[in-house]
């Protein structure tokens, strides 16, 4: 076993220059790769846009899978972060675009690519072929937004079933859907719907109330229909079934396409060859989470994996929120670290409104997101031992989360869903006990931690069922779009707190853990030093906290103080105008903005229409980019280690299923 490969990451390593000189710089570097595509395909570049620092190129639909090549080959850009499509309603250009974040892990530089295409044409050629890990995002803009994705291997609904007729992210179709749309039990004795689902698009909104064509009205189910009639309730499920099994037995086998072995068939299939359907109600899948696997014998020859059973429709929902308003939404993401997503949404809302945050309120984000990455790790870590039959840990490491628990609740107010950070700042100070209690947690569990890693690093139960199982190279983790820990555990040091320093990382000092095994022991390992590192950057917090203000002082982009609205005419006013509106980024401007979560690469773009609420919310979900990579990281392992595979990988479905 190799030892942990360490990047030691210091201020003086990485000092950081003025805001406007670092944006300056990116500003010229991707402008070369920018001149570069223009030199290389003349036309292709049909415009570049710039805010905040970010470019945005628009590349005509004929040459885009020339310039995705020629990114790939030539500029280095390897790796995909995300995709995802924007419905241009109502607006003067075509109906839909389609927006690609590539990242060149060598030279630290992050490009966007947007393609746009009419609604009568709406077709994309895929990215697949390039890149793997658009596989998923290319079905899930499709399933939301009926975008097509001509050369896409596997084109069906991701999180809707099958025969769902309407793409939900469209503009016009209504926030509480189409009664009849899907077969659902009536909501009252009476069959009507207590809501009418059209209330949402006739408020004043600009978008335009959905009129369905008669021909394509379905009943609302008759008040006779029981919750347990599952032949109408359920009538989605045998069409959906067919596609999954449809598309496991055109996957081609896993030692033919991975080793270069040809696959012999026995005479009697029936003897070795089986369909094994696992979740979404199995415990161990950690959530509503499905896969179904074609075994031969006990090895798993083909898997597919079924998602969507937590589906809520956040994205759409966060477009009729506004943006503070829909903070405590990200709660209900990947809820073992709440906080993360808290201030990940919030950074994100300040970039596209250019809010300033103060400097305390920015090292008390950074304690209490590291915070959040410890407690997540402990859950992992004492679930991820009980899968293999170790229960021990798992009481330990509750013990630790207990002790968080008991840290937000002196913090916030409440235990779990925090929703503490606020847009321009935080919602209250620390007090003197909760610094107390941090400062208690991170001197004792240093040690705690160093003791479970003497017990389990020589263990051989726990090495055995671990060590090369899930085997991950570094080139197919960037293929496949992991991120986080299991980017990591394959010798891929990419970790946006150091390659685009966030809050106050810049300025501390700590290591980010690497292994180049790509095997699950190699994510454990990583998982617990970044434990340990969580704790050395805590430290580093507390002492060096200043005193000062935790949030802006400005009344049109952060809530005022309770001081202020209780005692002062003009602080309710405001209170009230910022809870009705809120804060108004300027009209067309669109960001991306990602930080480091206990997962991975946790990012929100952004786009406004001038108004309160976004135009479009894009969620990029470590959760969903990491399942997509289990696939392949079954096939050829015994059925066995399916548990410890999906504990290696650490998936949040809440995240996932959005």
């Amino acid at each position: 076993m190799s030892e942990l490969l360490k990047f030691h990451f210091t201020p003086a390593d990485k000092a950081r220059p003025e805001e406007e000189n670092l944006h300056a710089q990116a500003s010229t570097d991707v402008t070369d790769v920018i001149k570069a595509l223009q030199e290389q395909f003349p036309g292709a570049v049909t415009d570049v846009s710039v805010y905040a620092g970010e470019h945005t190129v628009f590349v005509a639909r004929e040459n885009f899978l020339q310039v995705c090549t020629a990114l790939k080959e030539t500029l280095g850009f390897t790796y995909l972060v995300d995709l995802a499509g924007v419905d241009r309603f109502q607006e003067d250009a075509p109906r839909y675009e389609v927006y690609y974040c590539f990242v060149n892990l060598k030279a630290g530089k992050r490009l966007r690519i947007k393609v746009r295409v009419e609604e009568d044409d709406a077709v994309v050629p895929s990215i697949t072929g390039l890149f793997k890990a658009a596989d998923w995002n290319e079905r899930e803009c499709f399933d939301m937004l009926g975008i097509r994705f001509k050369g896409h291997p596997d084109l069906r609904r991701m999180y809707m079933p099958e025969d769902f007729e309407y793409y939900p992210q469209r503009k016009e179709f209504p926030l509480l859907g189409i009664p009849g749309s899907l077969p659902l039990p009536p909501r009252t004795p009476e069959g009507e719907l207590t809501l009418d689902p059209f209330a949402a698009a006739r408020s004043g909104s600009p978008v335009k109330s959905y009129q369905e064509p008669a021909s394509k009205r379905r009943k609302i189910m008759p008040p006779t229909t029981s919750y347990h009639d599952q032949e109408h309730i359920f009538s989605f499920w045998p069409r959906h079934n067919e596609t999954i099994l449809k598309r496991l037995e055109s996957k081609d086998a896993w030692l033919s396409t991975r080793r270069g072995i040809e696959v012999s068939r026995v005479e009697d299939a029936l003897e070795h060859e089986m369909t094994l359907n696992i979740g979404p109600q199995h415990p161990a899948t950690h959530g509503v989470l499905r896969c179904v696997v074609k075994l031969d014998g006990e090895r798993i020859e083909k898997c597919v994996l079924d998602i969507g059973y937590l589906h809520r429709g956040i994205e759409k929902l966060a477009e009729s929120k506004t943006y503070q308003e829909f903070m405590p939404y990200t709660d209900r993401m990947d809820y073992l670290a709440p906080y993360a997503n808290n201030v990940a949404w919030c950074m994100a809302v300040e970039k596209l409104a250019n809010i300033e945050v103060p400097e305390r309120a920015q090292w008390i984000r950074m304690i209490m997101c590291e915070l959040a990455r410890i407690s997540s790790h402990l859950l992992w870590l004492g679930v991820g031992l009980m899968d293999a039959g170790a229960v021990s840990v798992f009481l330990w490491t509750f013990q630790g989360r207990e002790d968080l628990y008991n840290i937000f609740d002196e913090v916030s107010g409440a235990r779990f869903t925090v929703s503490h950070s606020r847009i321009g700042g935080l919602a209250t100070d620390l007090s003197p006990k909760a610094i107390a209690m941090i400062r208690d947690f991170a001197t004792r569990y240093e040690n705690i931690v160093r003791g479970w890693q003497k017990l389990l690093n020589r263990n051989r139960i726990w090495i055995d069922r671990n060590r090369d199982v899930g085997i991950v190279s570094a080139d197919e983790a960037i293929a496949l779009g992991l991120t986080g820990p299991n980017l990591r555990g394959s010798g891929v040091p990419y970790d946006i707190r150091t390659f685009e320093p966030y809050l106050k990382y810049d300025e501390v000092d700590f290591i980010i853990p690497l292994r180049e095994e790509g095997d699950c022991l190699a994510r454990y390992h990583i998982r617990v030093e970044e434990m340990l590192e969580s704790i050395k950057i805590i430290r580093q917090c507390l002492d060096r906290l200043p005193e000062g203000p935790i949030r802006t002082d400005d009344a049109k982009k952060a809530y005022p103080s309770k001081n202020e609205v209780y005692y002062s005419m003009e602080g309710m006013i405001h209170d009230f105008m910022y809870t009705e509106t809120g804060v108004t980024p300027p009209k067309g401007a669109a960001s991306y903005h990602a930080i480091e979560s206990p997962k991975g690469e946790l990012g929100f773009y952004l786009e406004s229409d001038g108004t309160g609420c976004p135009w479009r919310a894009r969620i990029n979900a470590p959760s969903f980019t990491n399942l997509q990579g289990l696939e392949s990281m079954m096939e050829g392992h015994p059925v066995a280690d399916i548990v410890v595979l999906i504990g290696s990988i650490d998936p949040v479905m809440g995240e996932a299923d959005k």
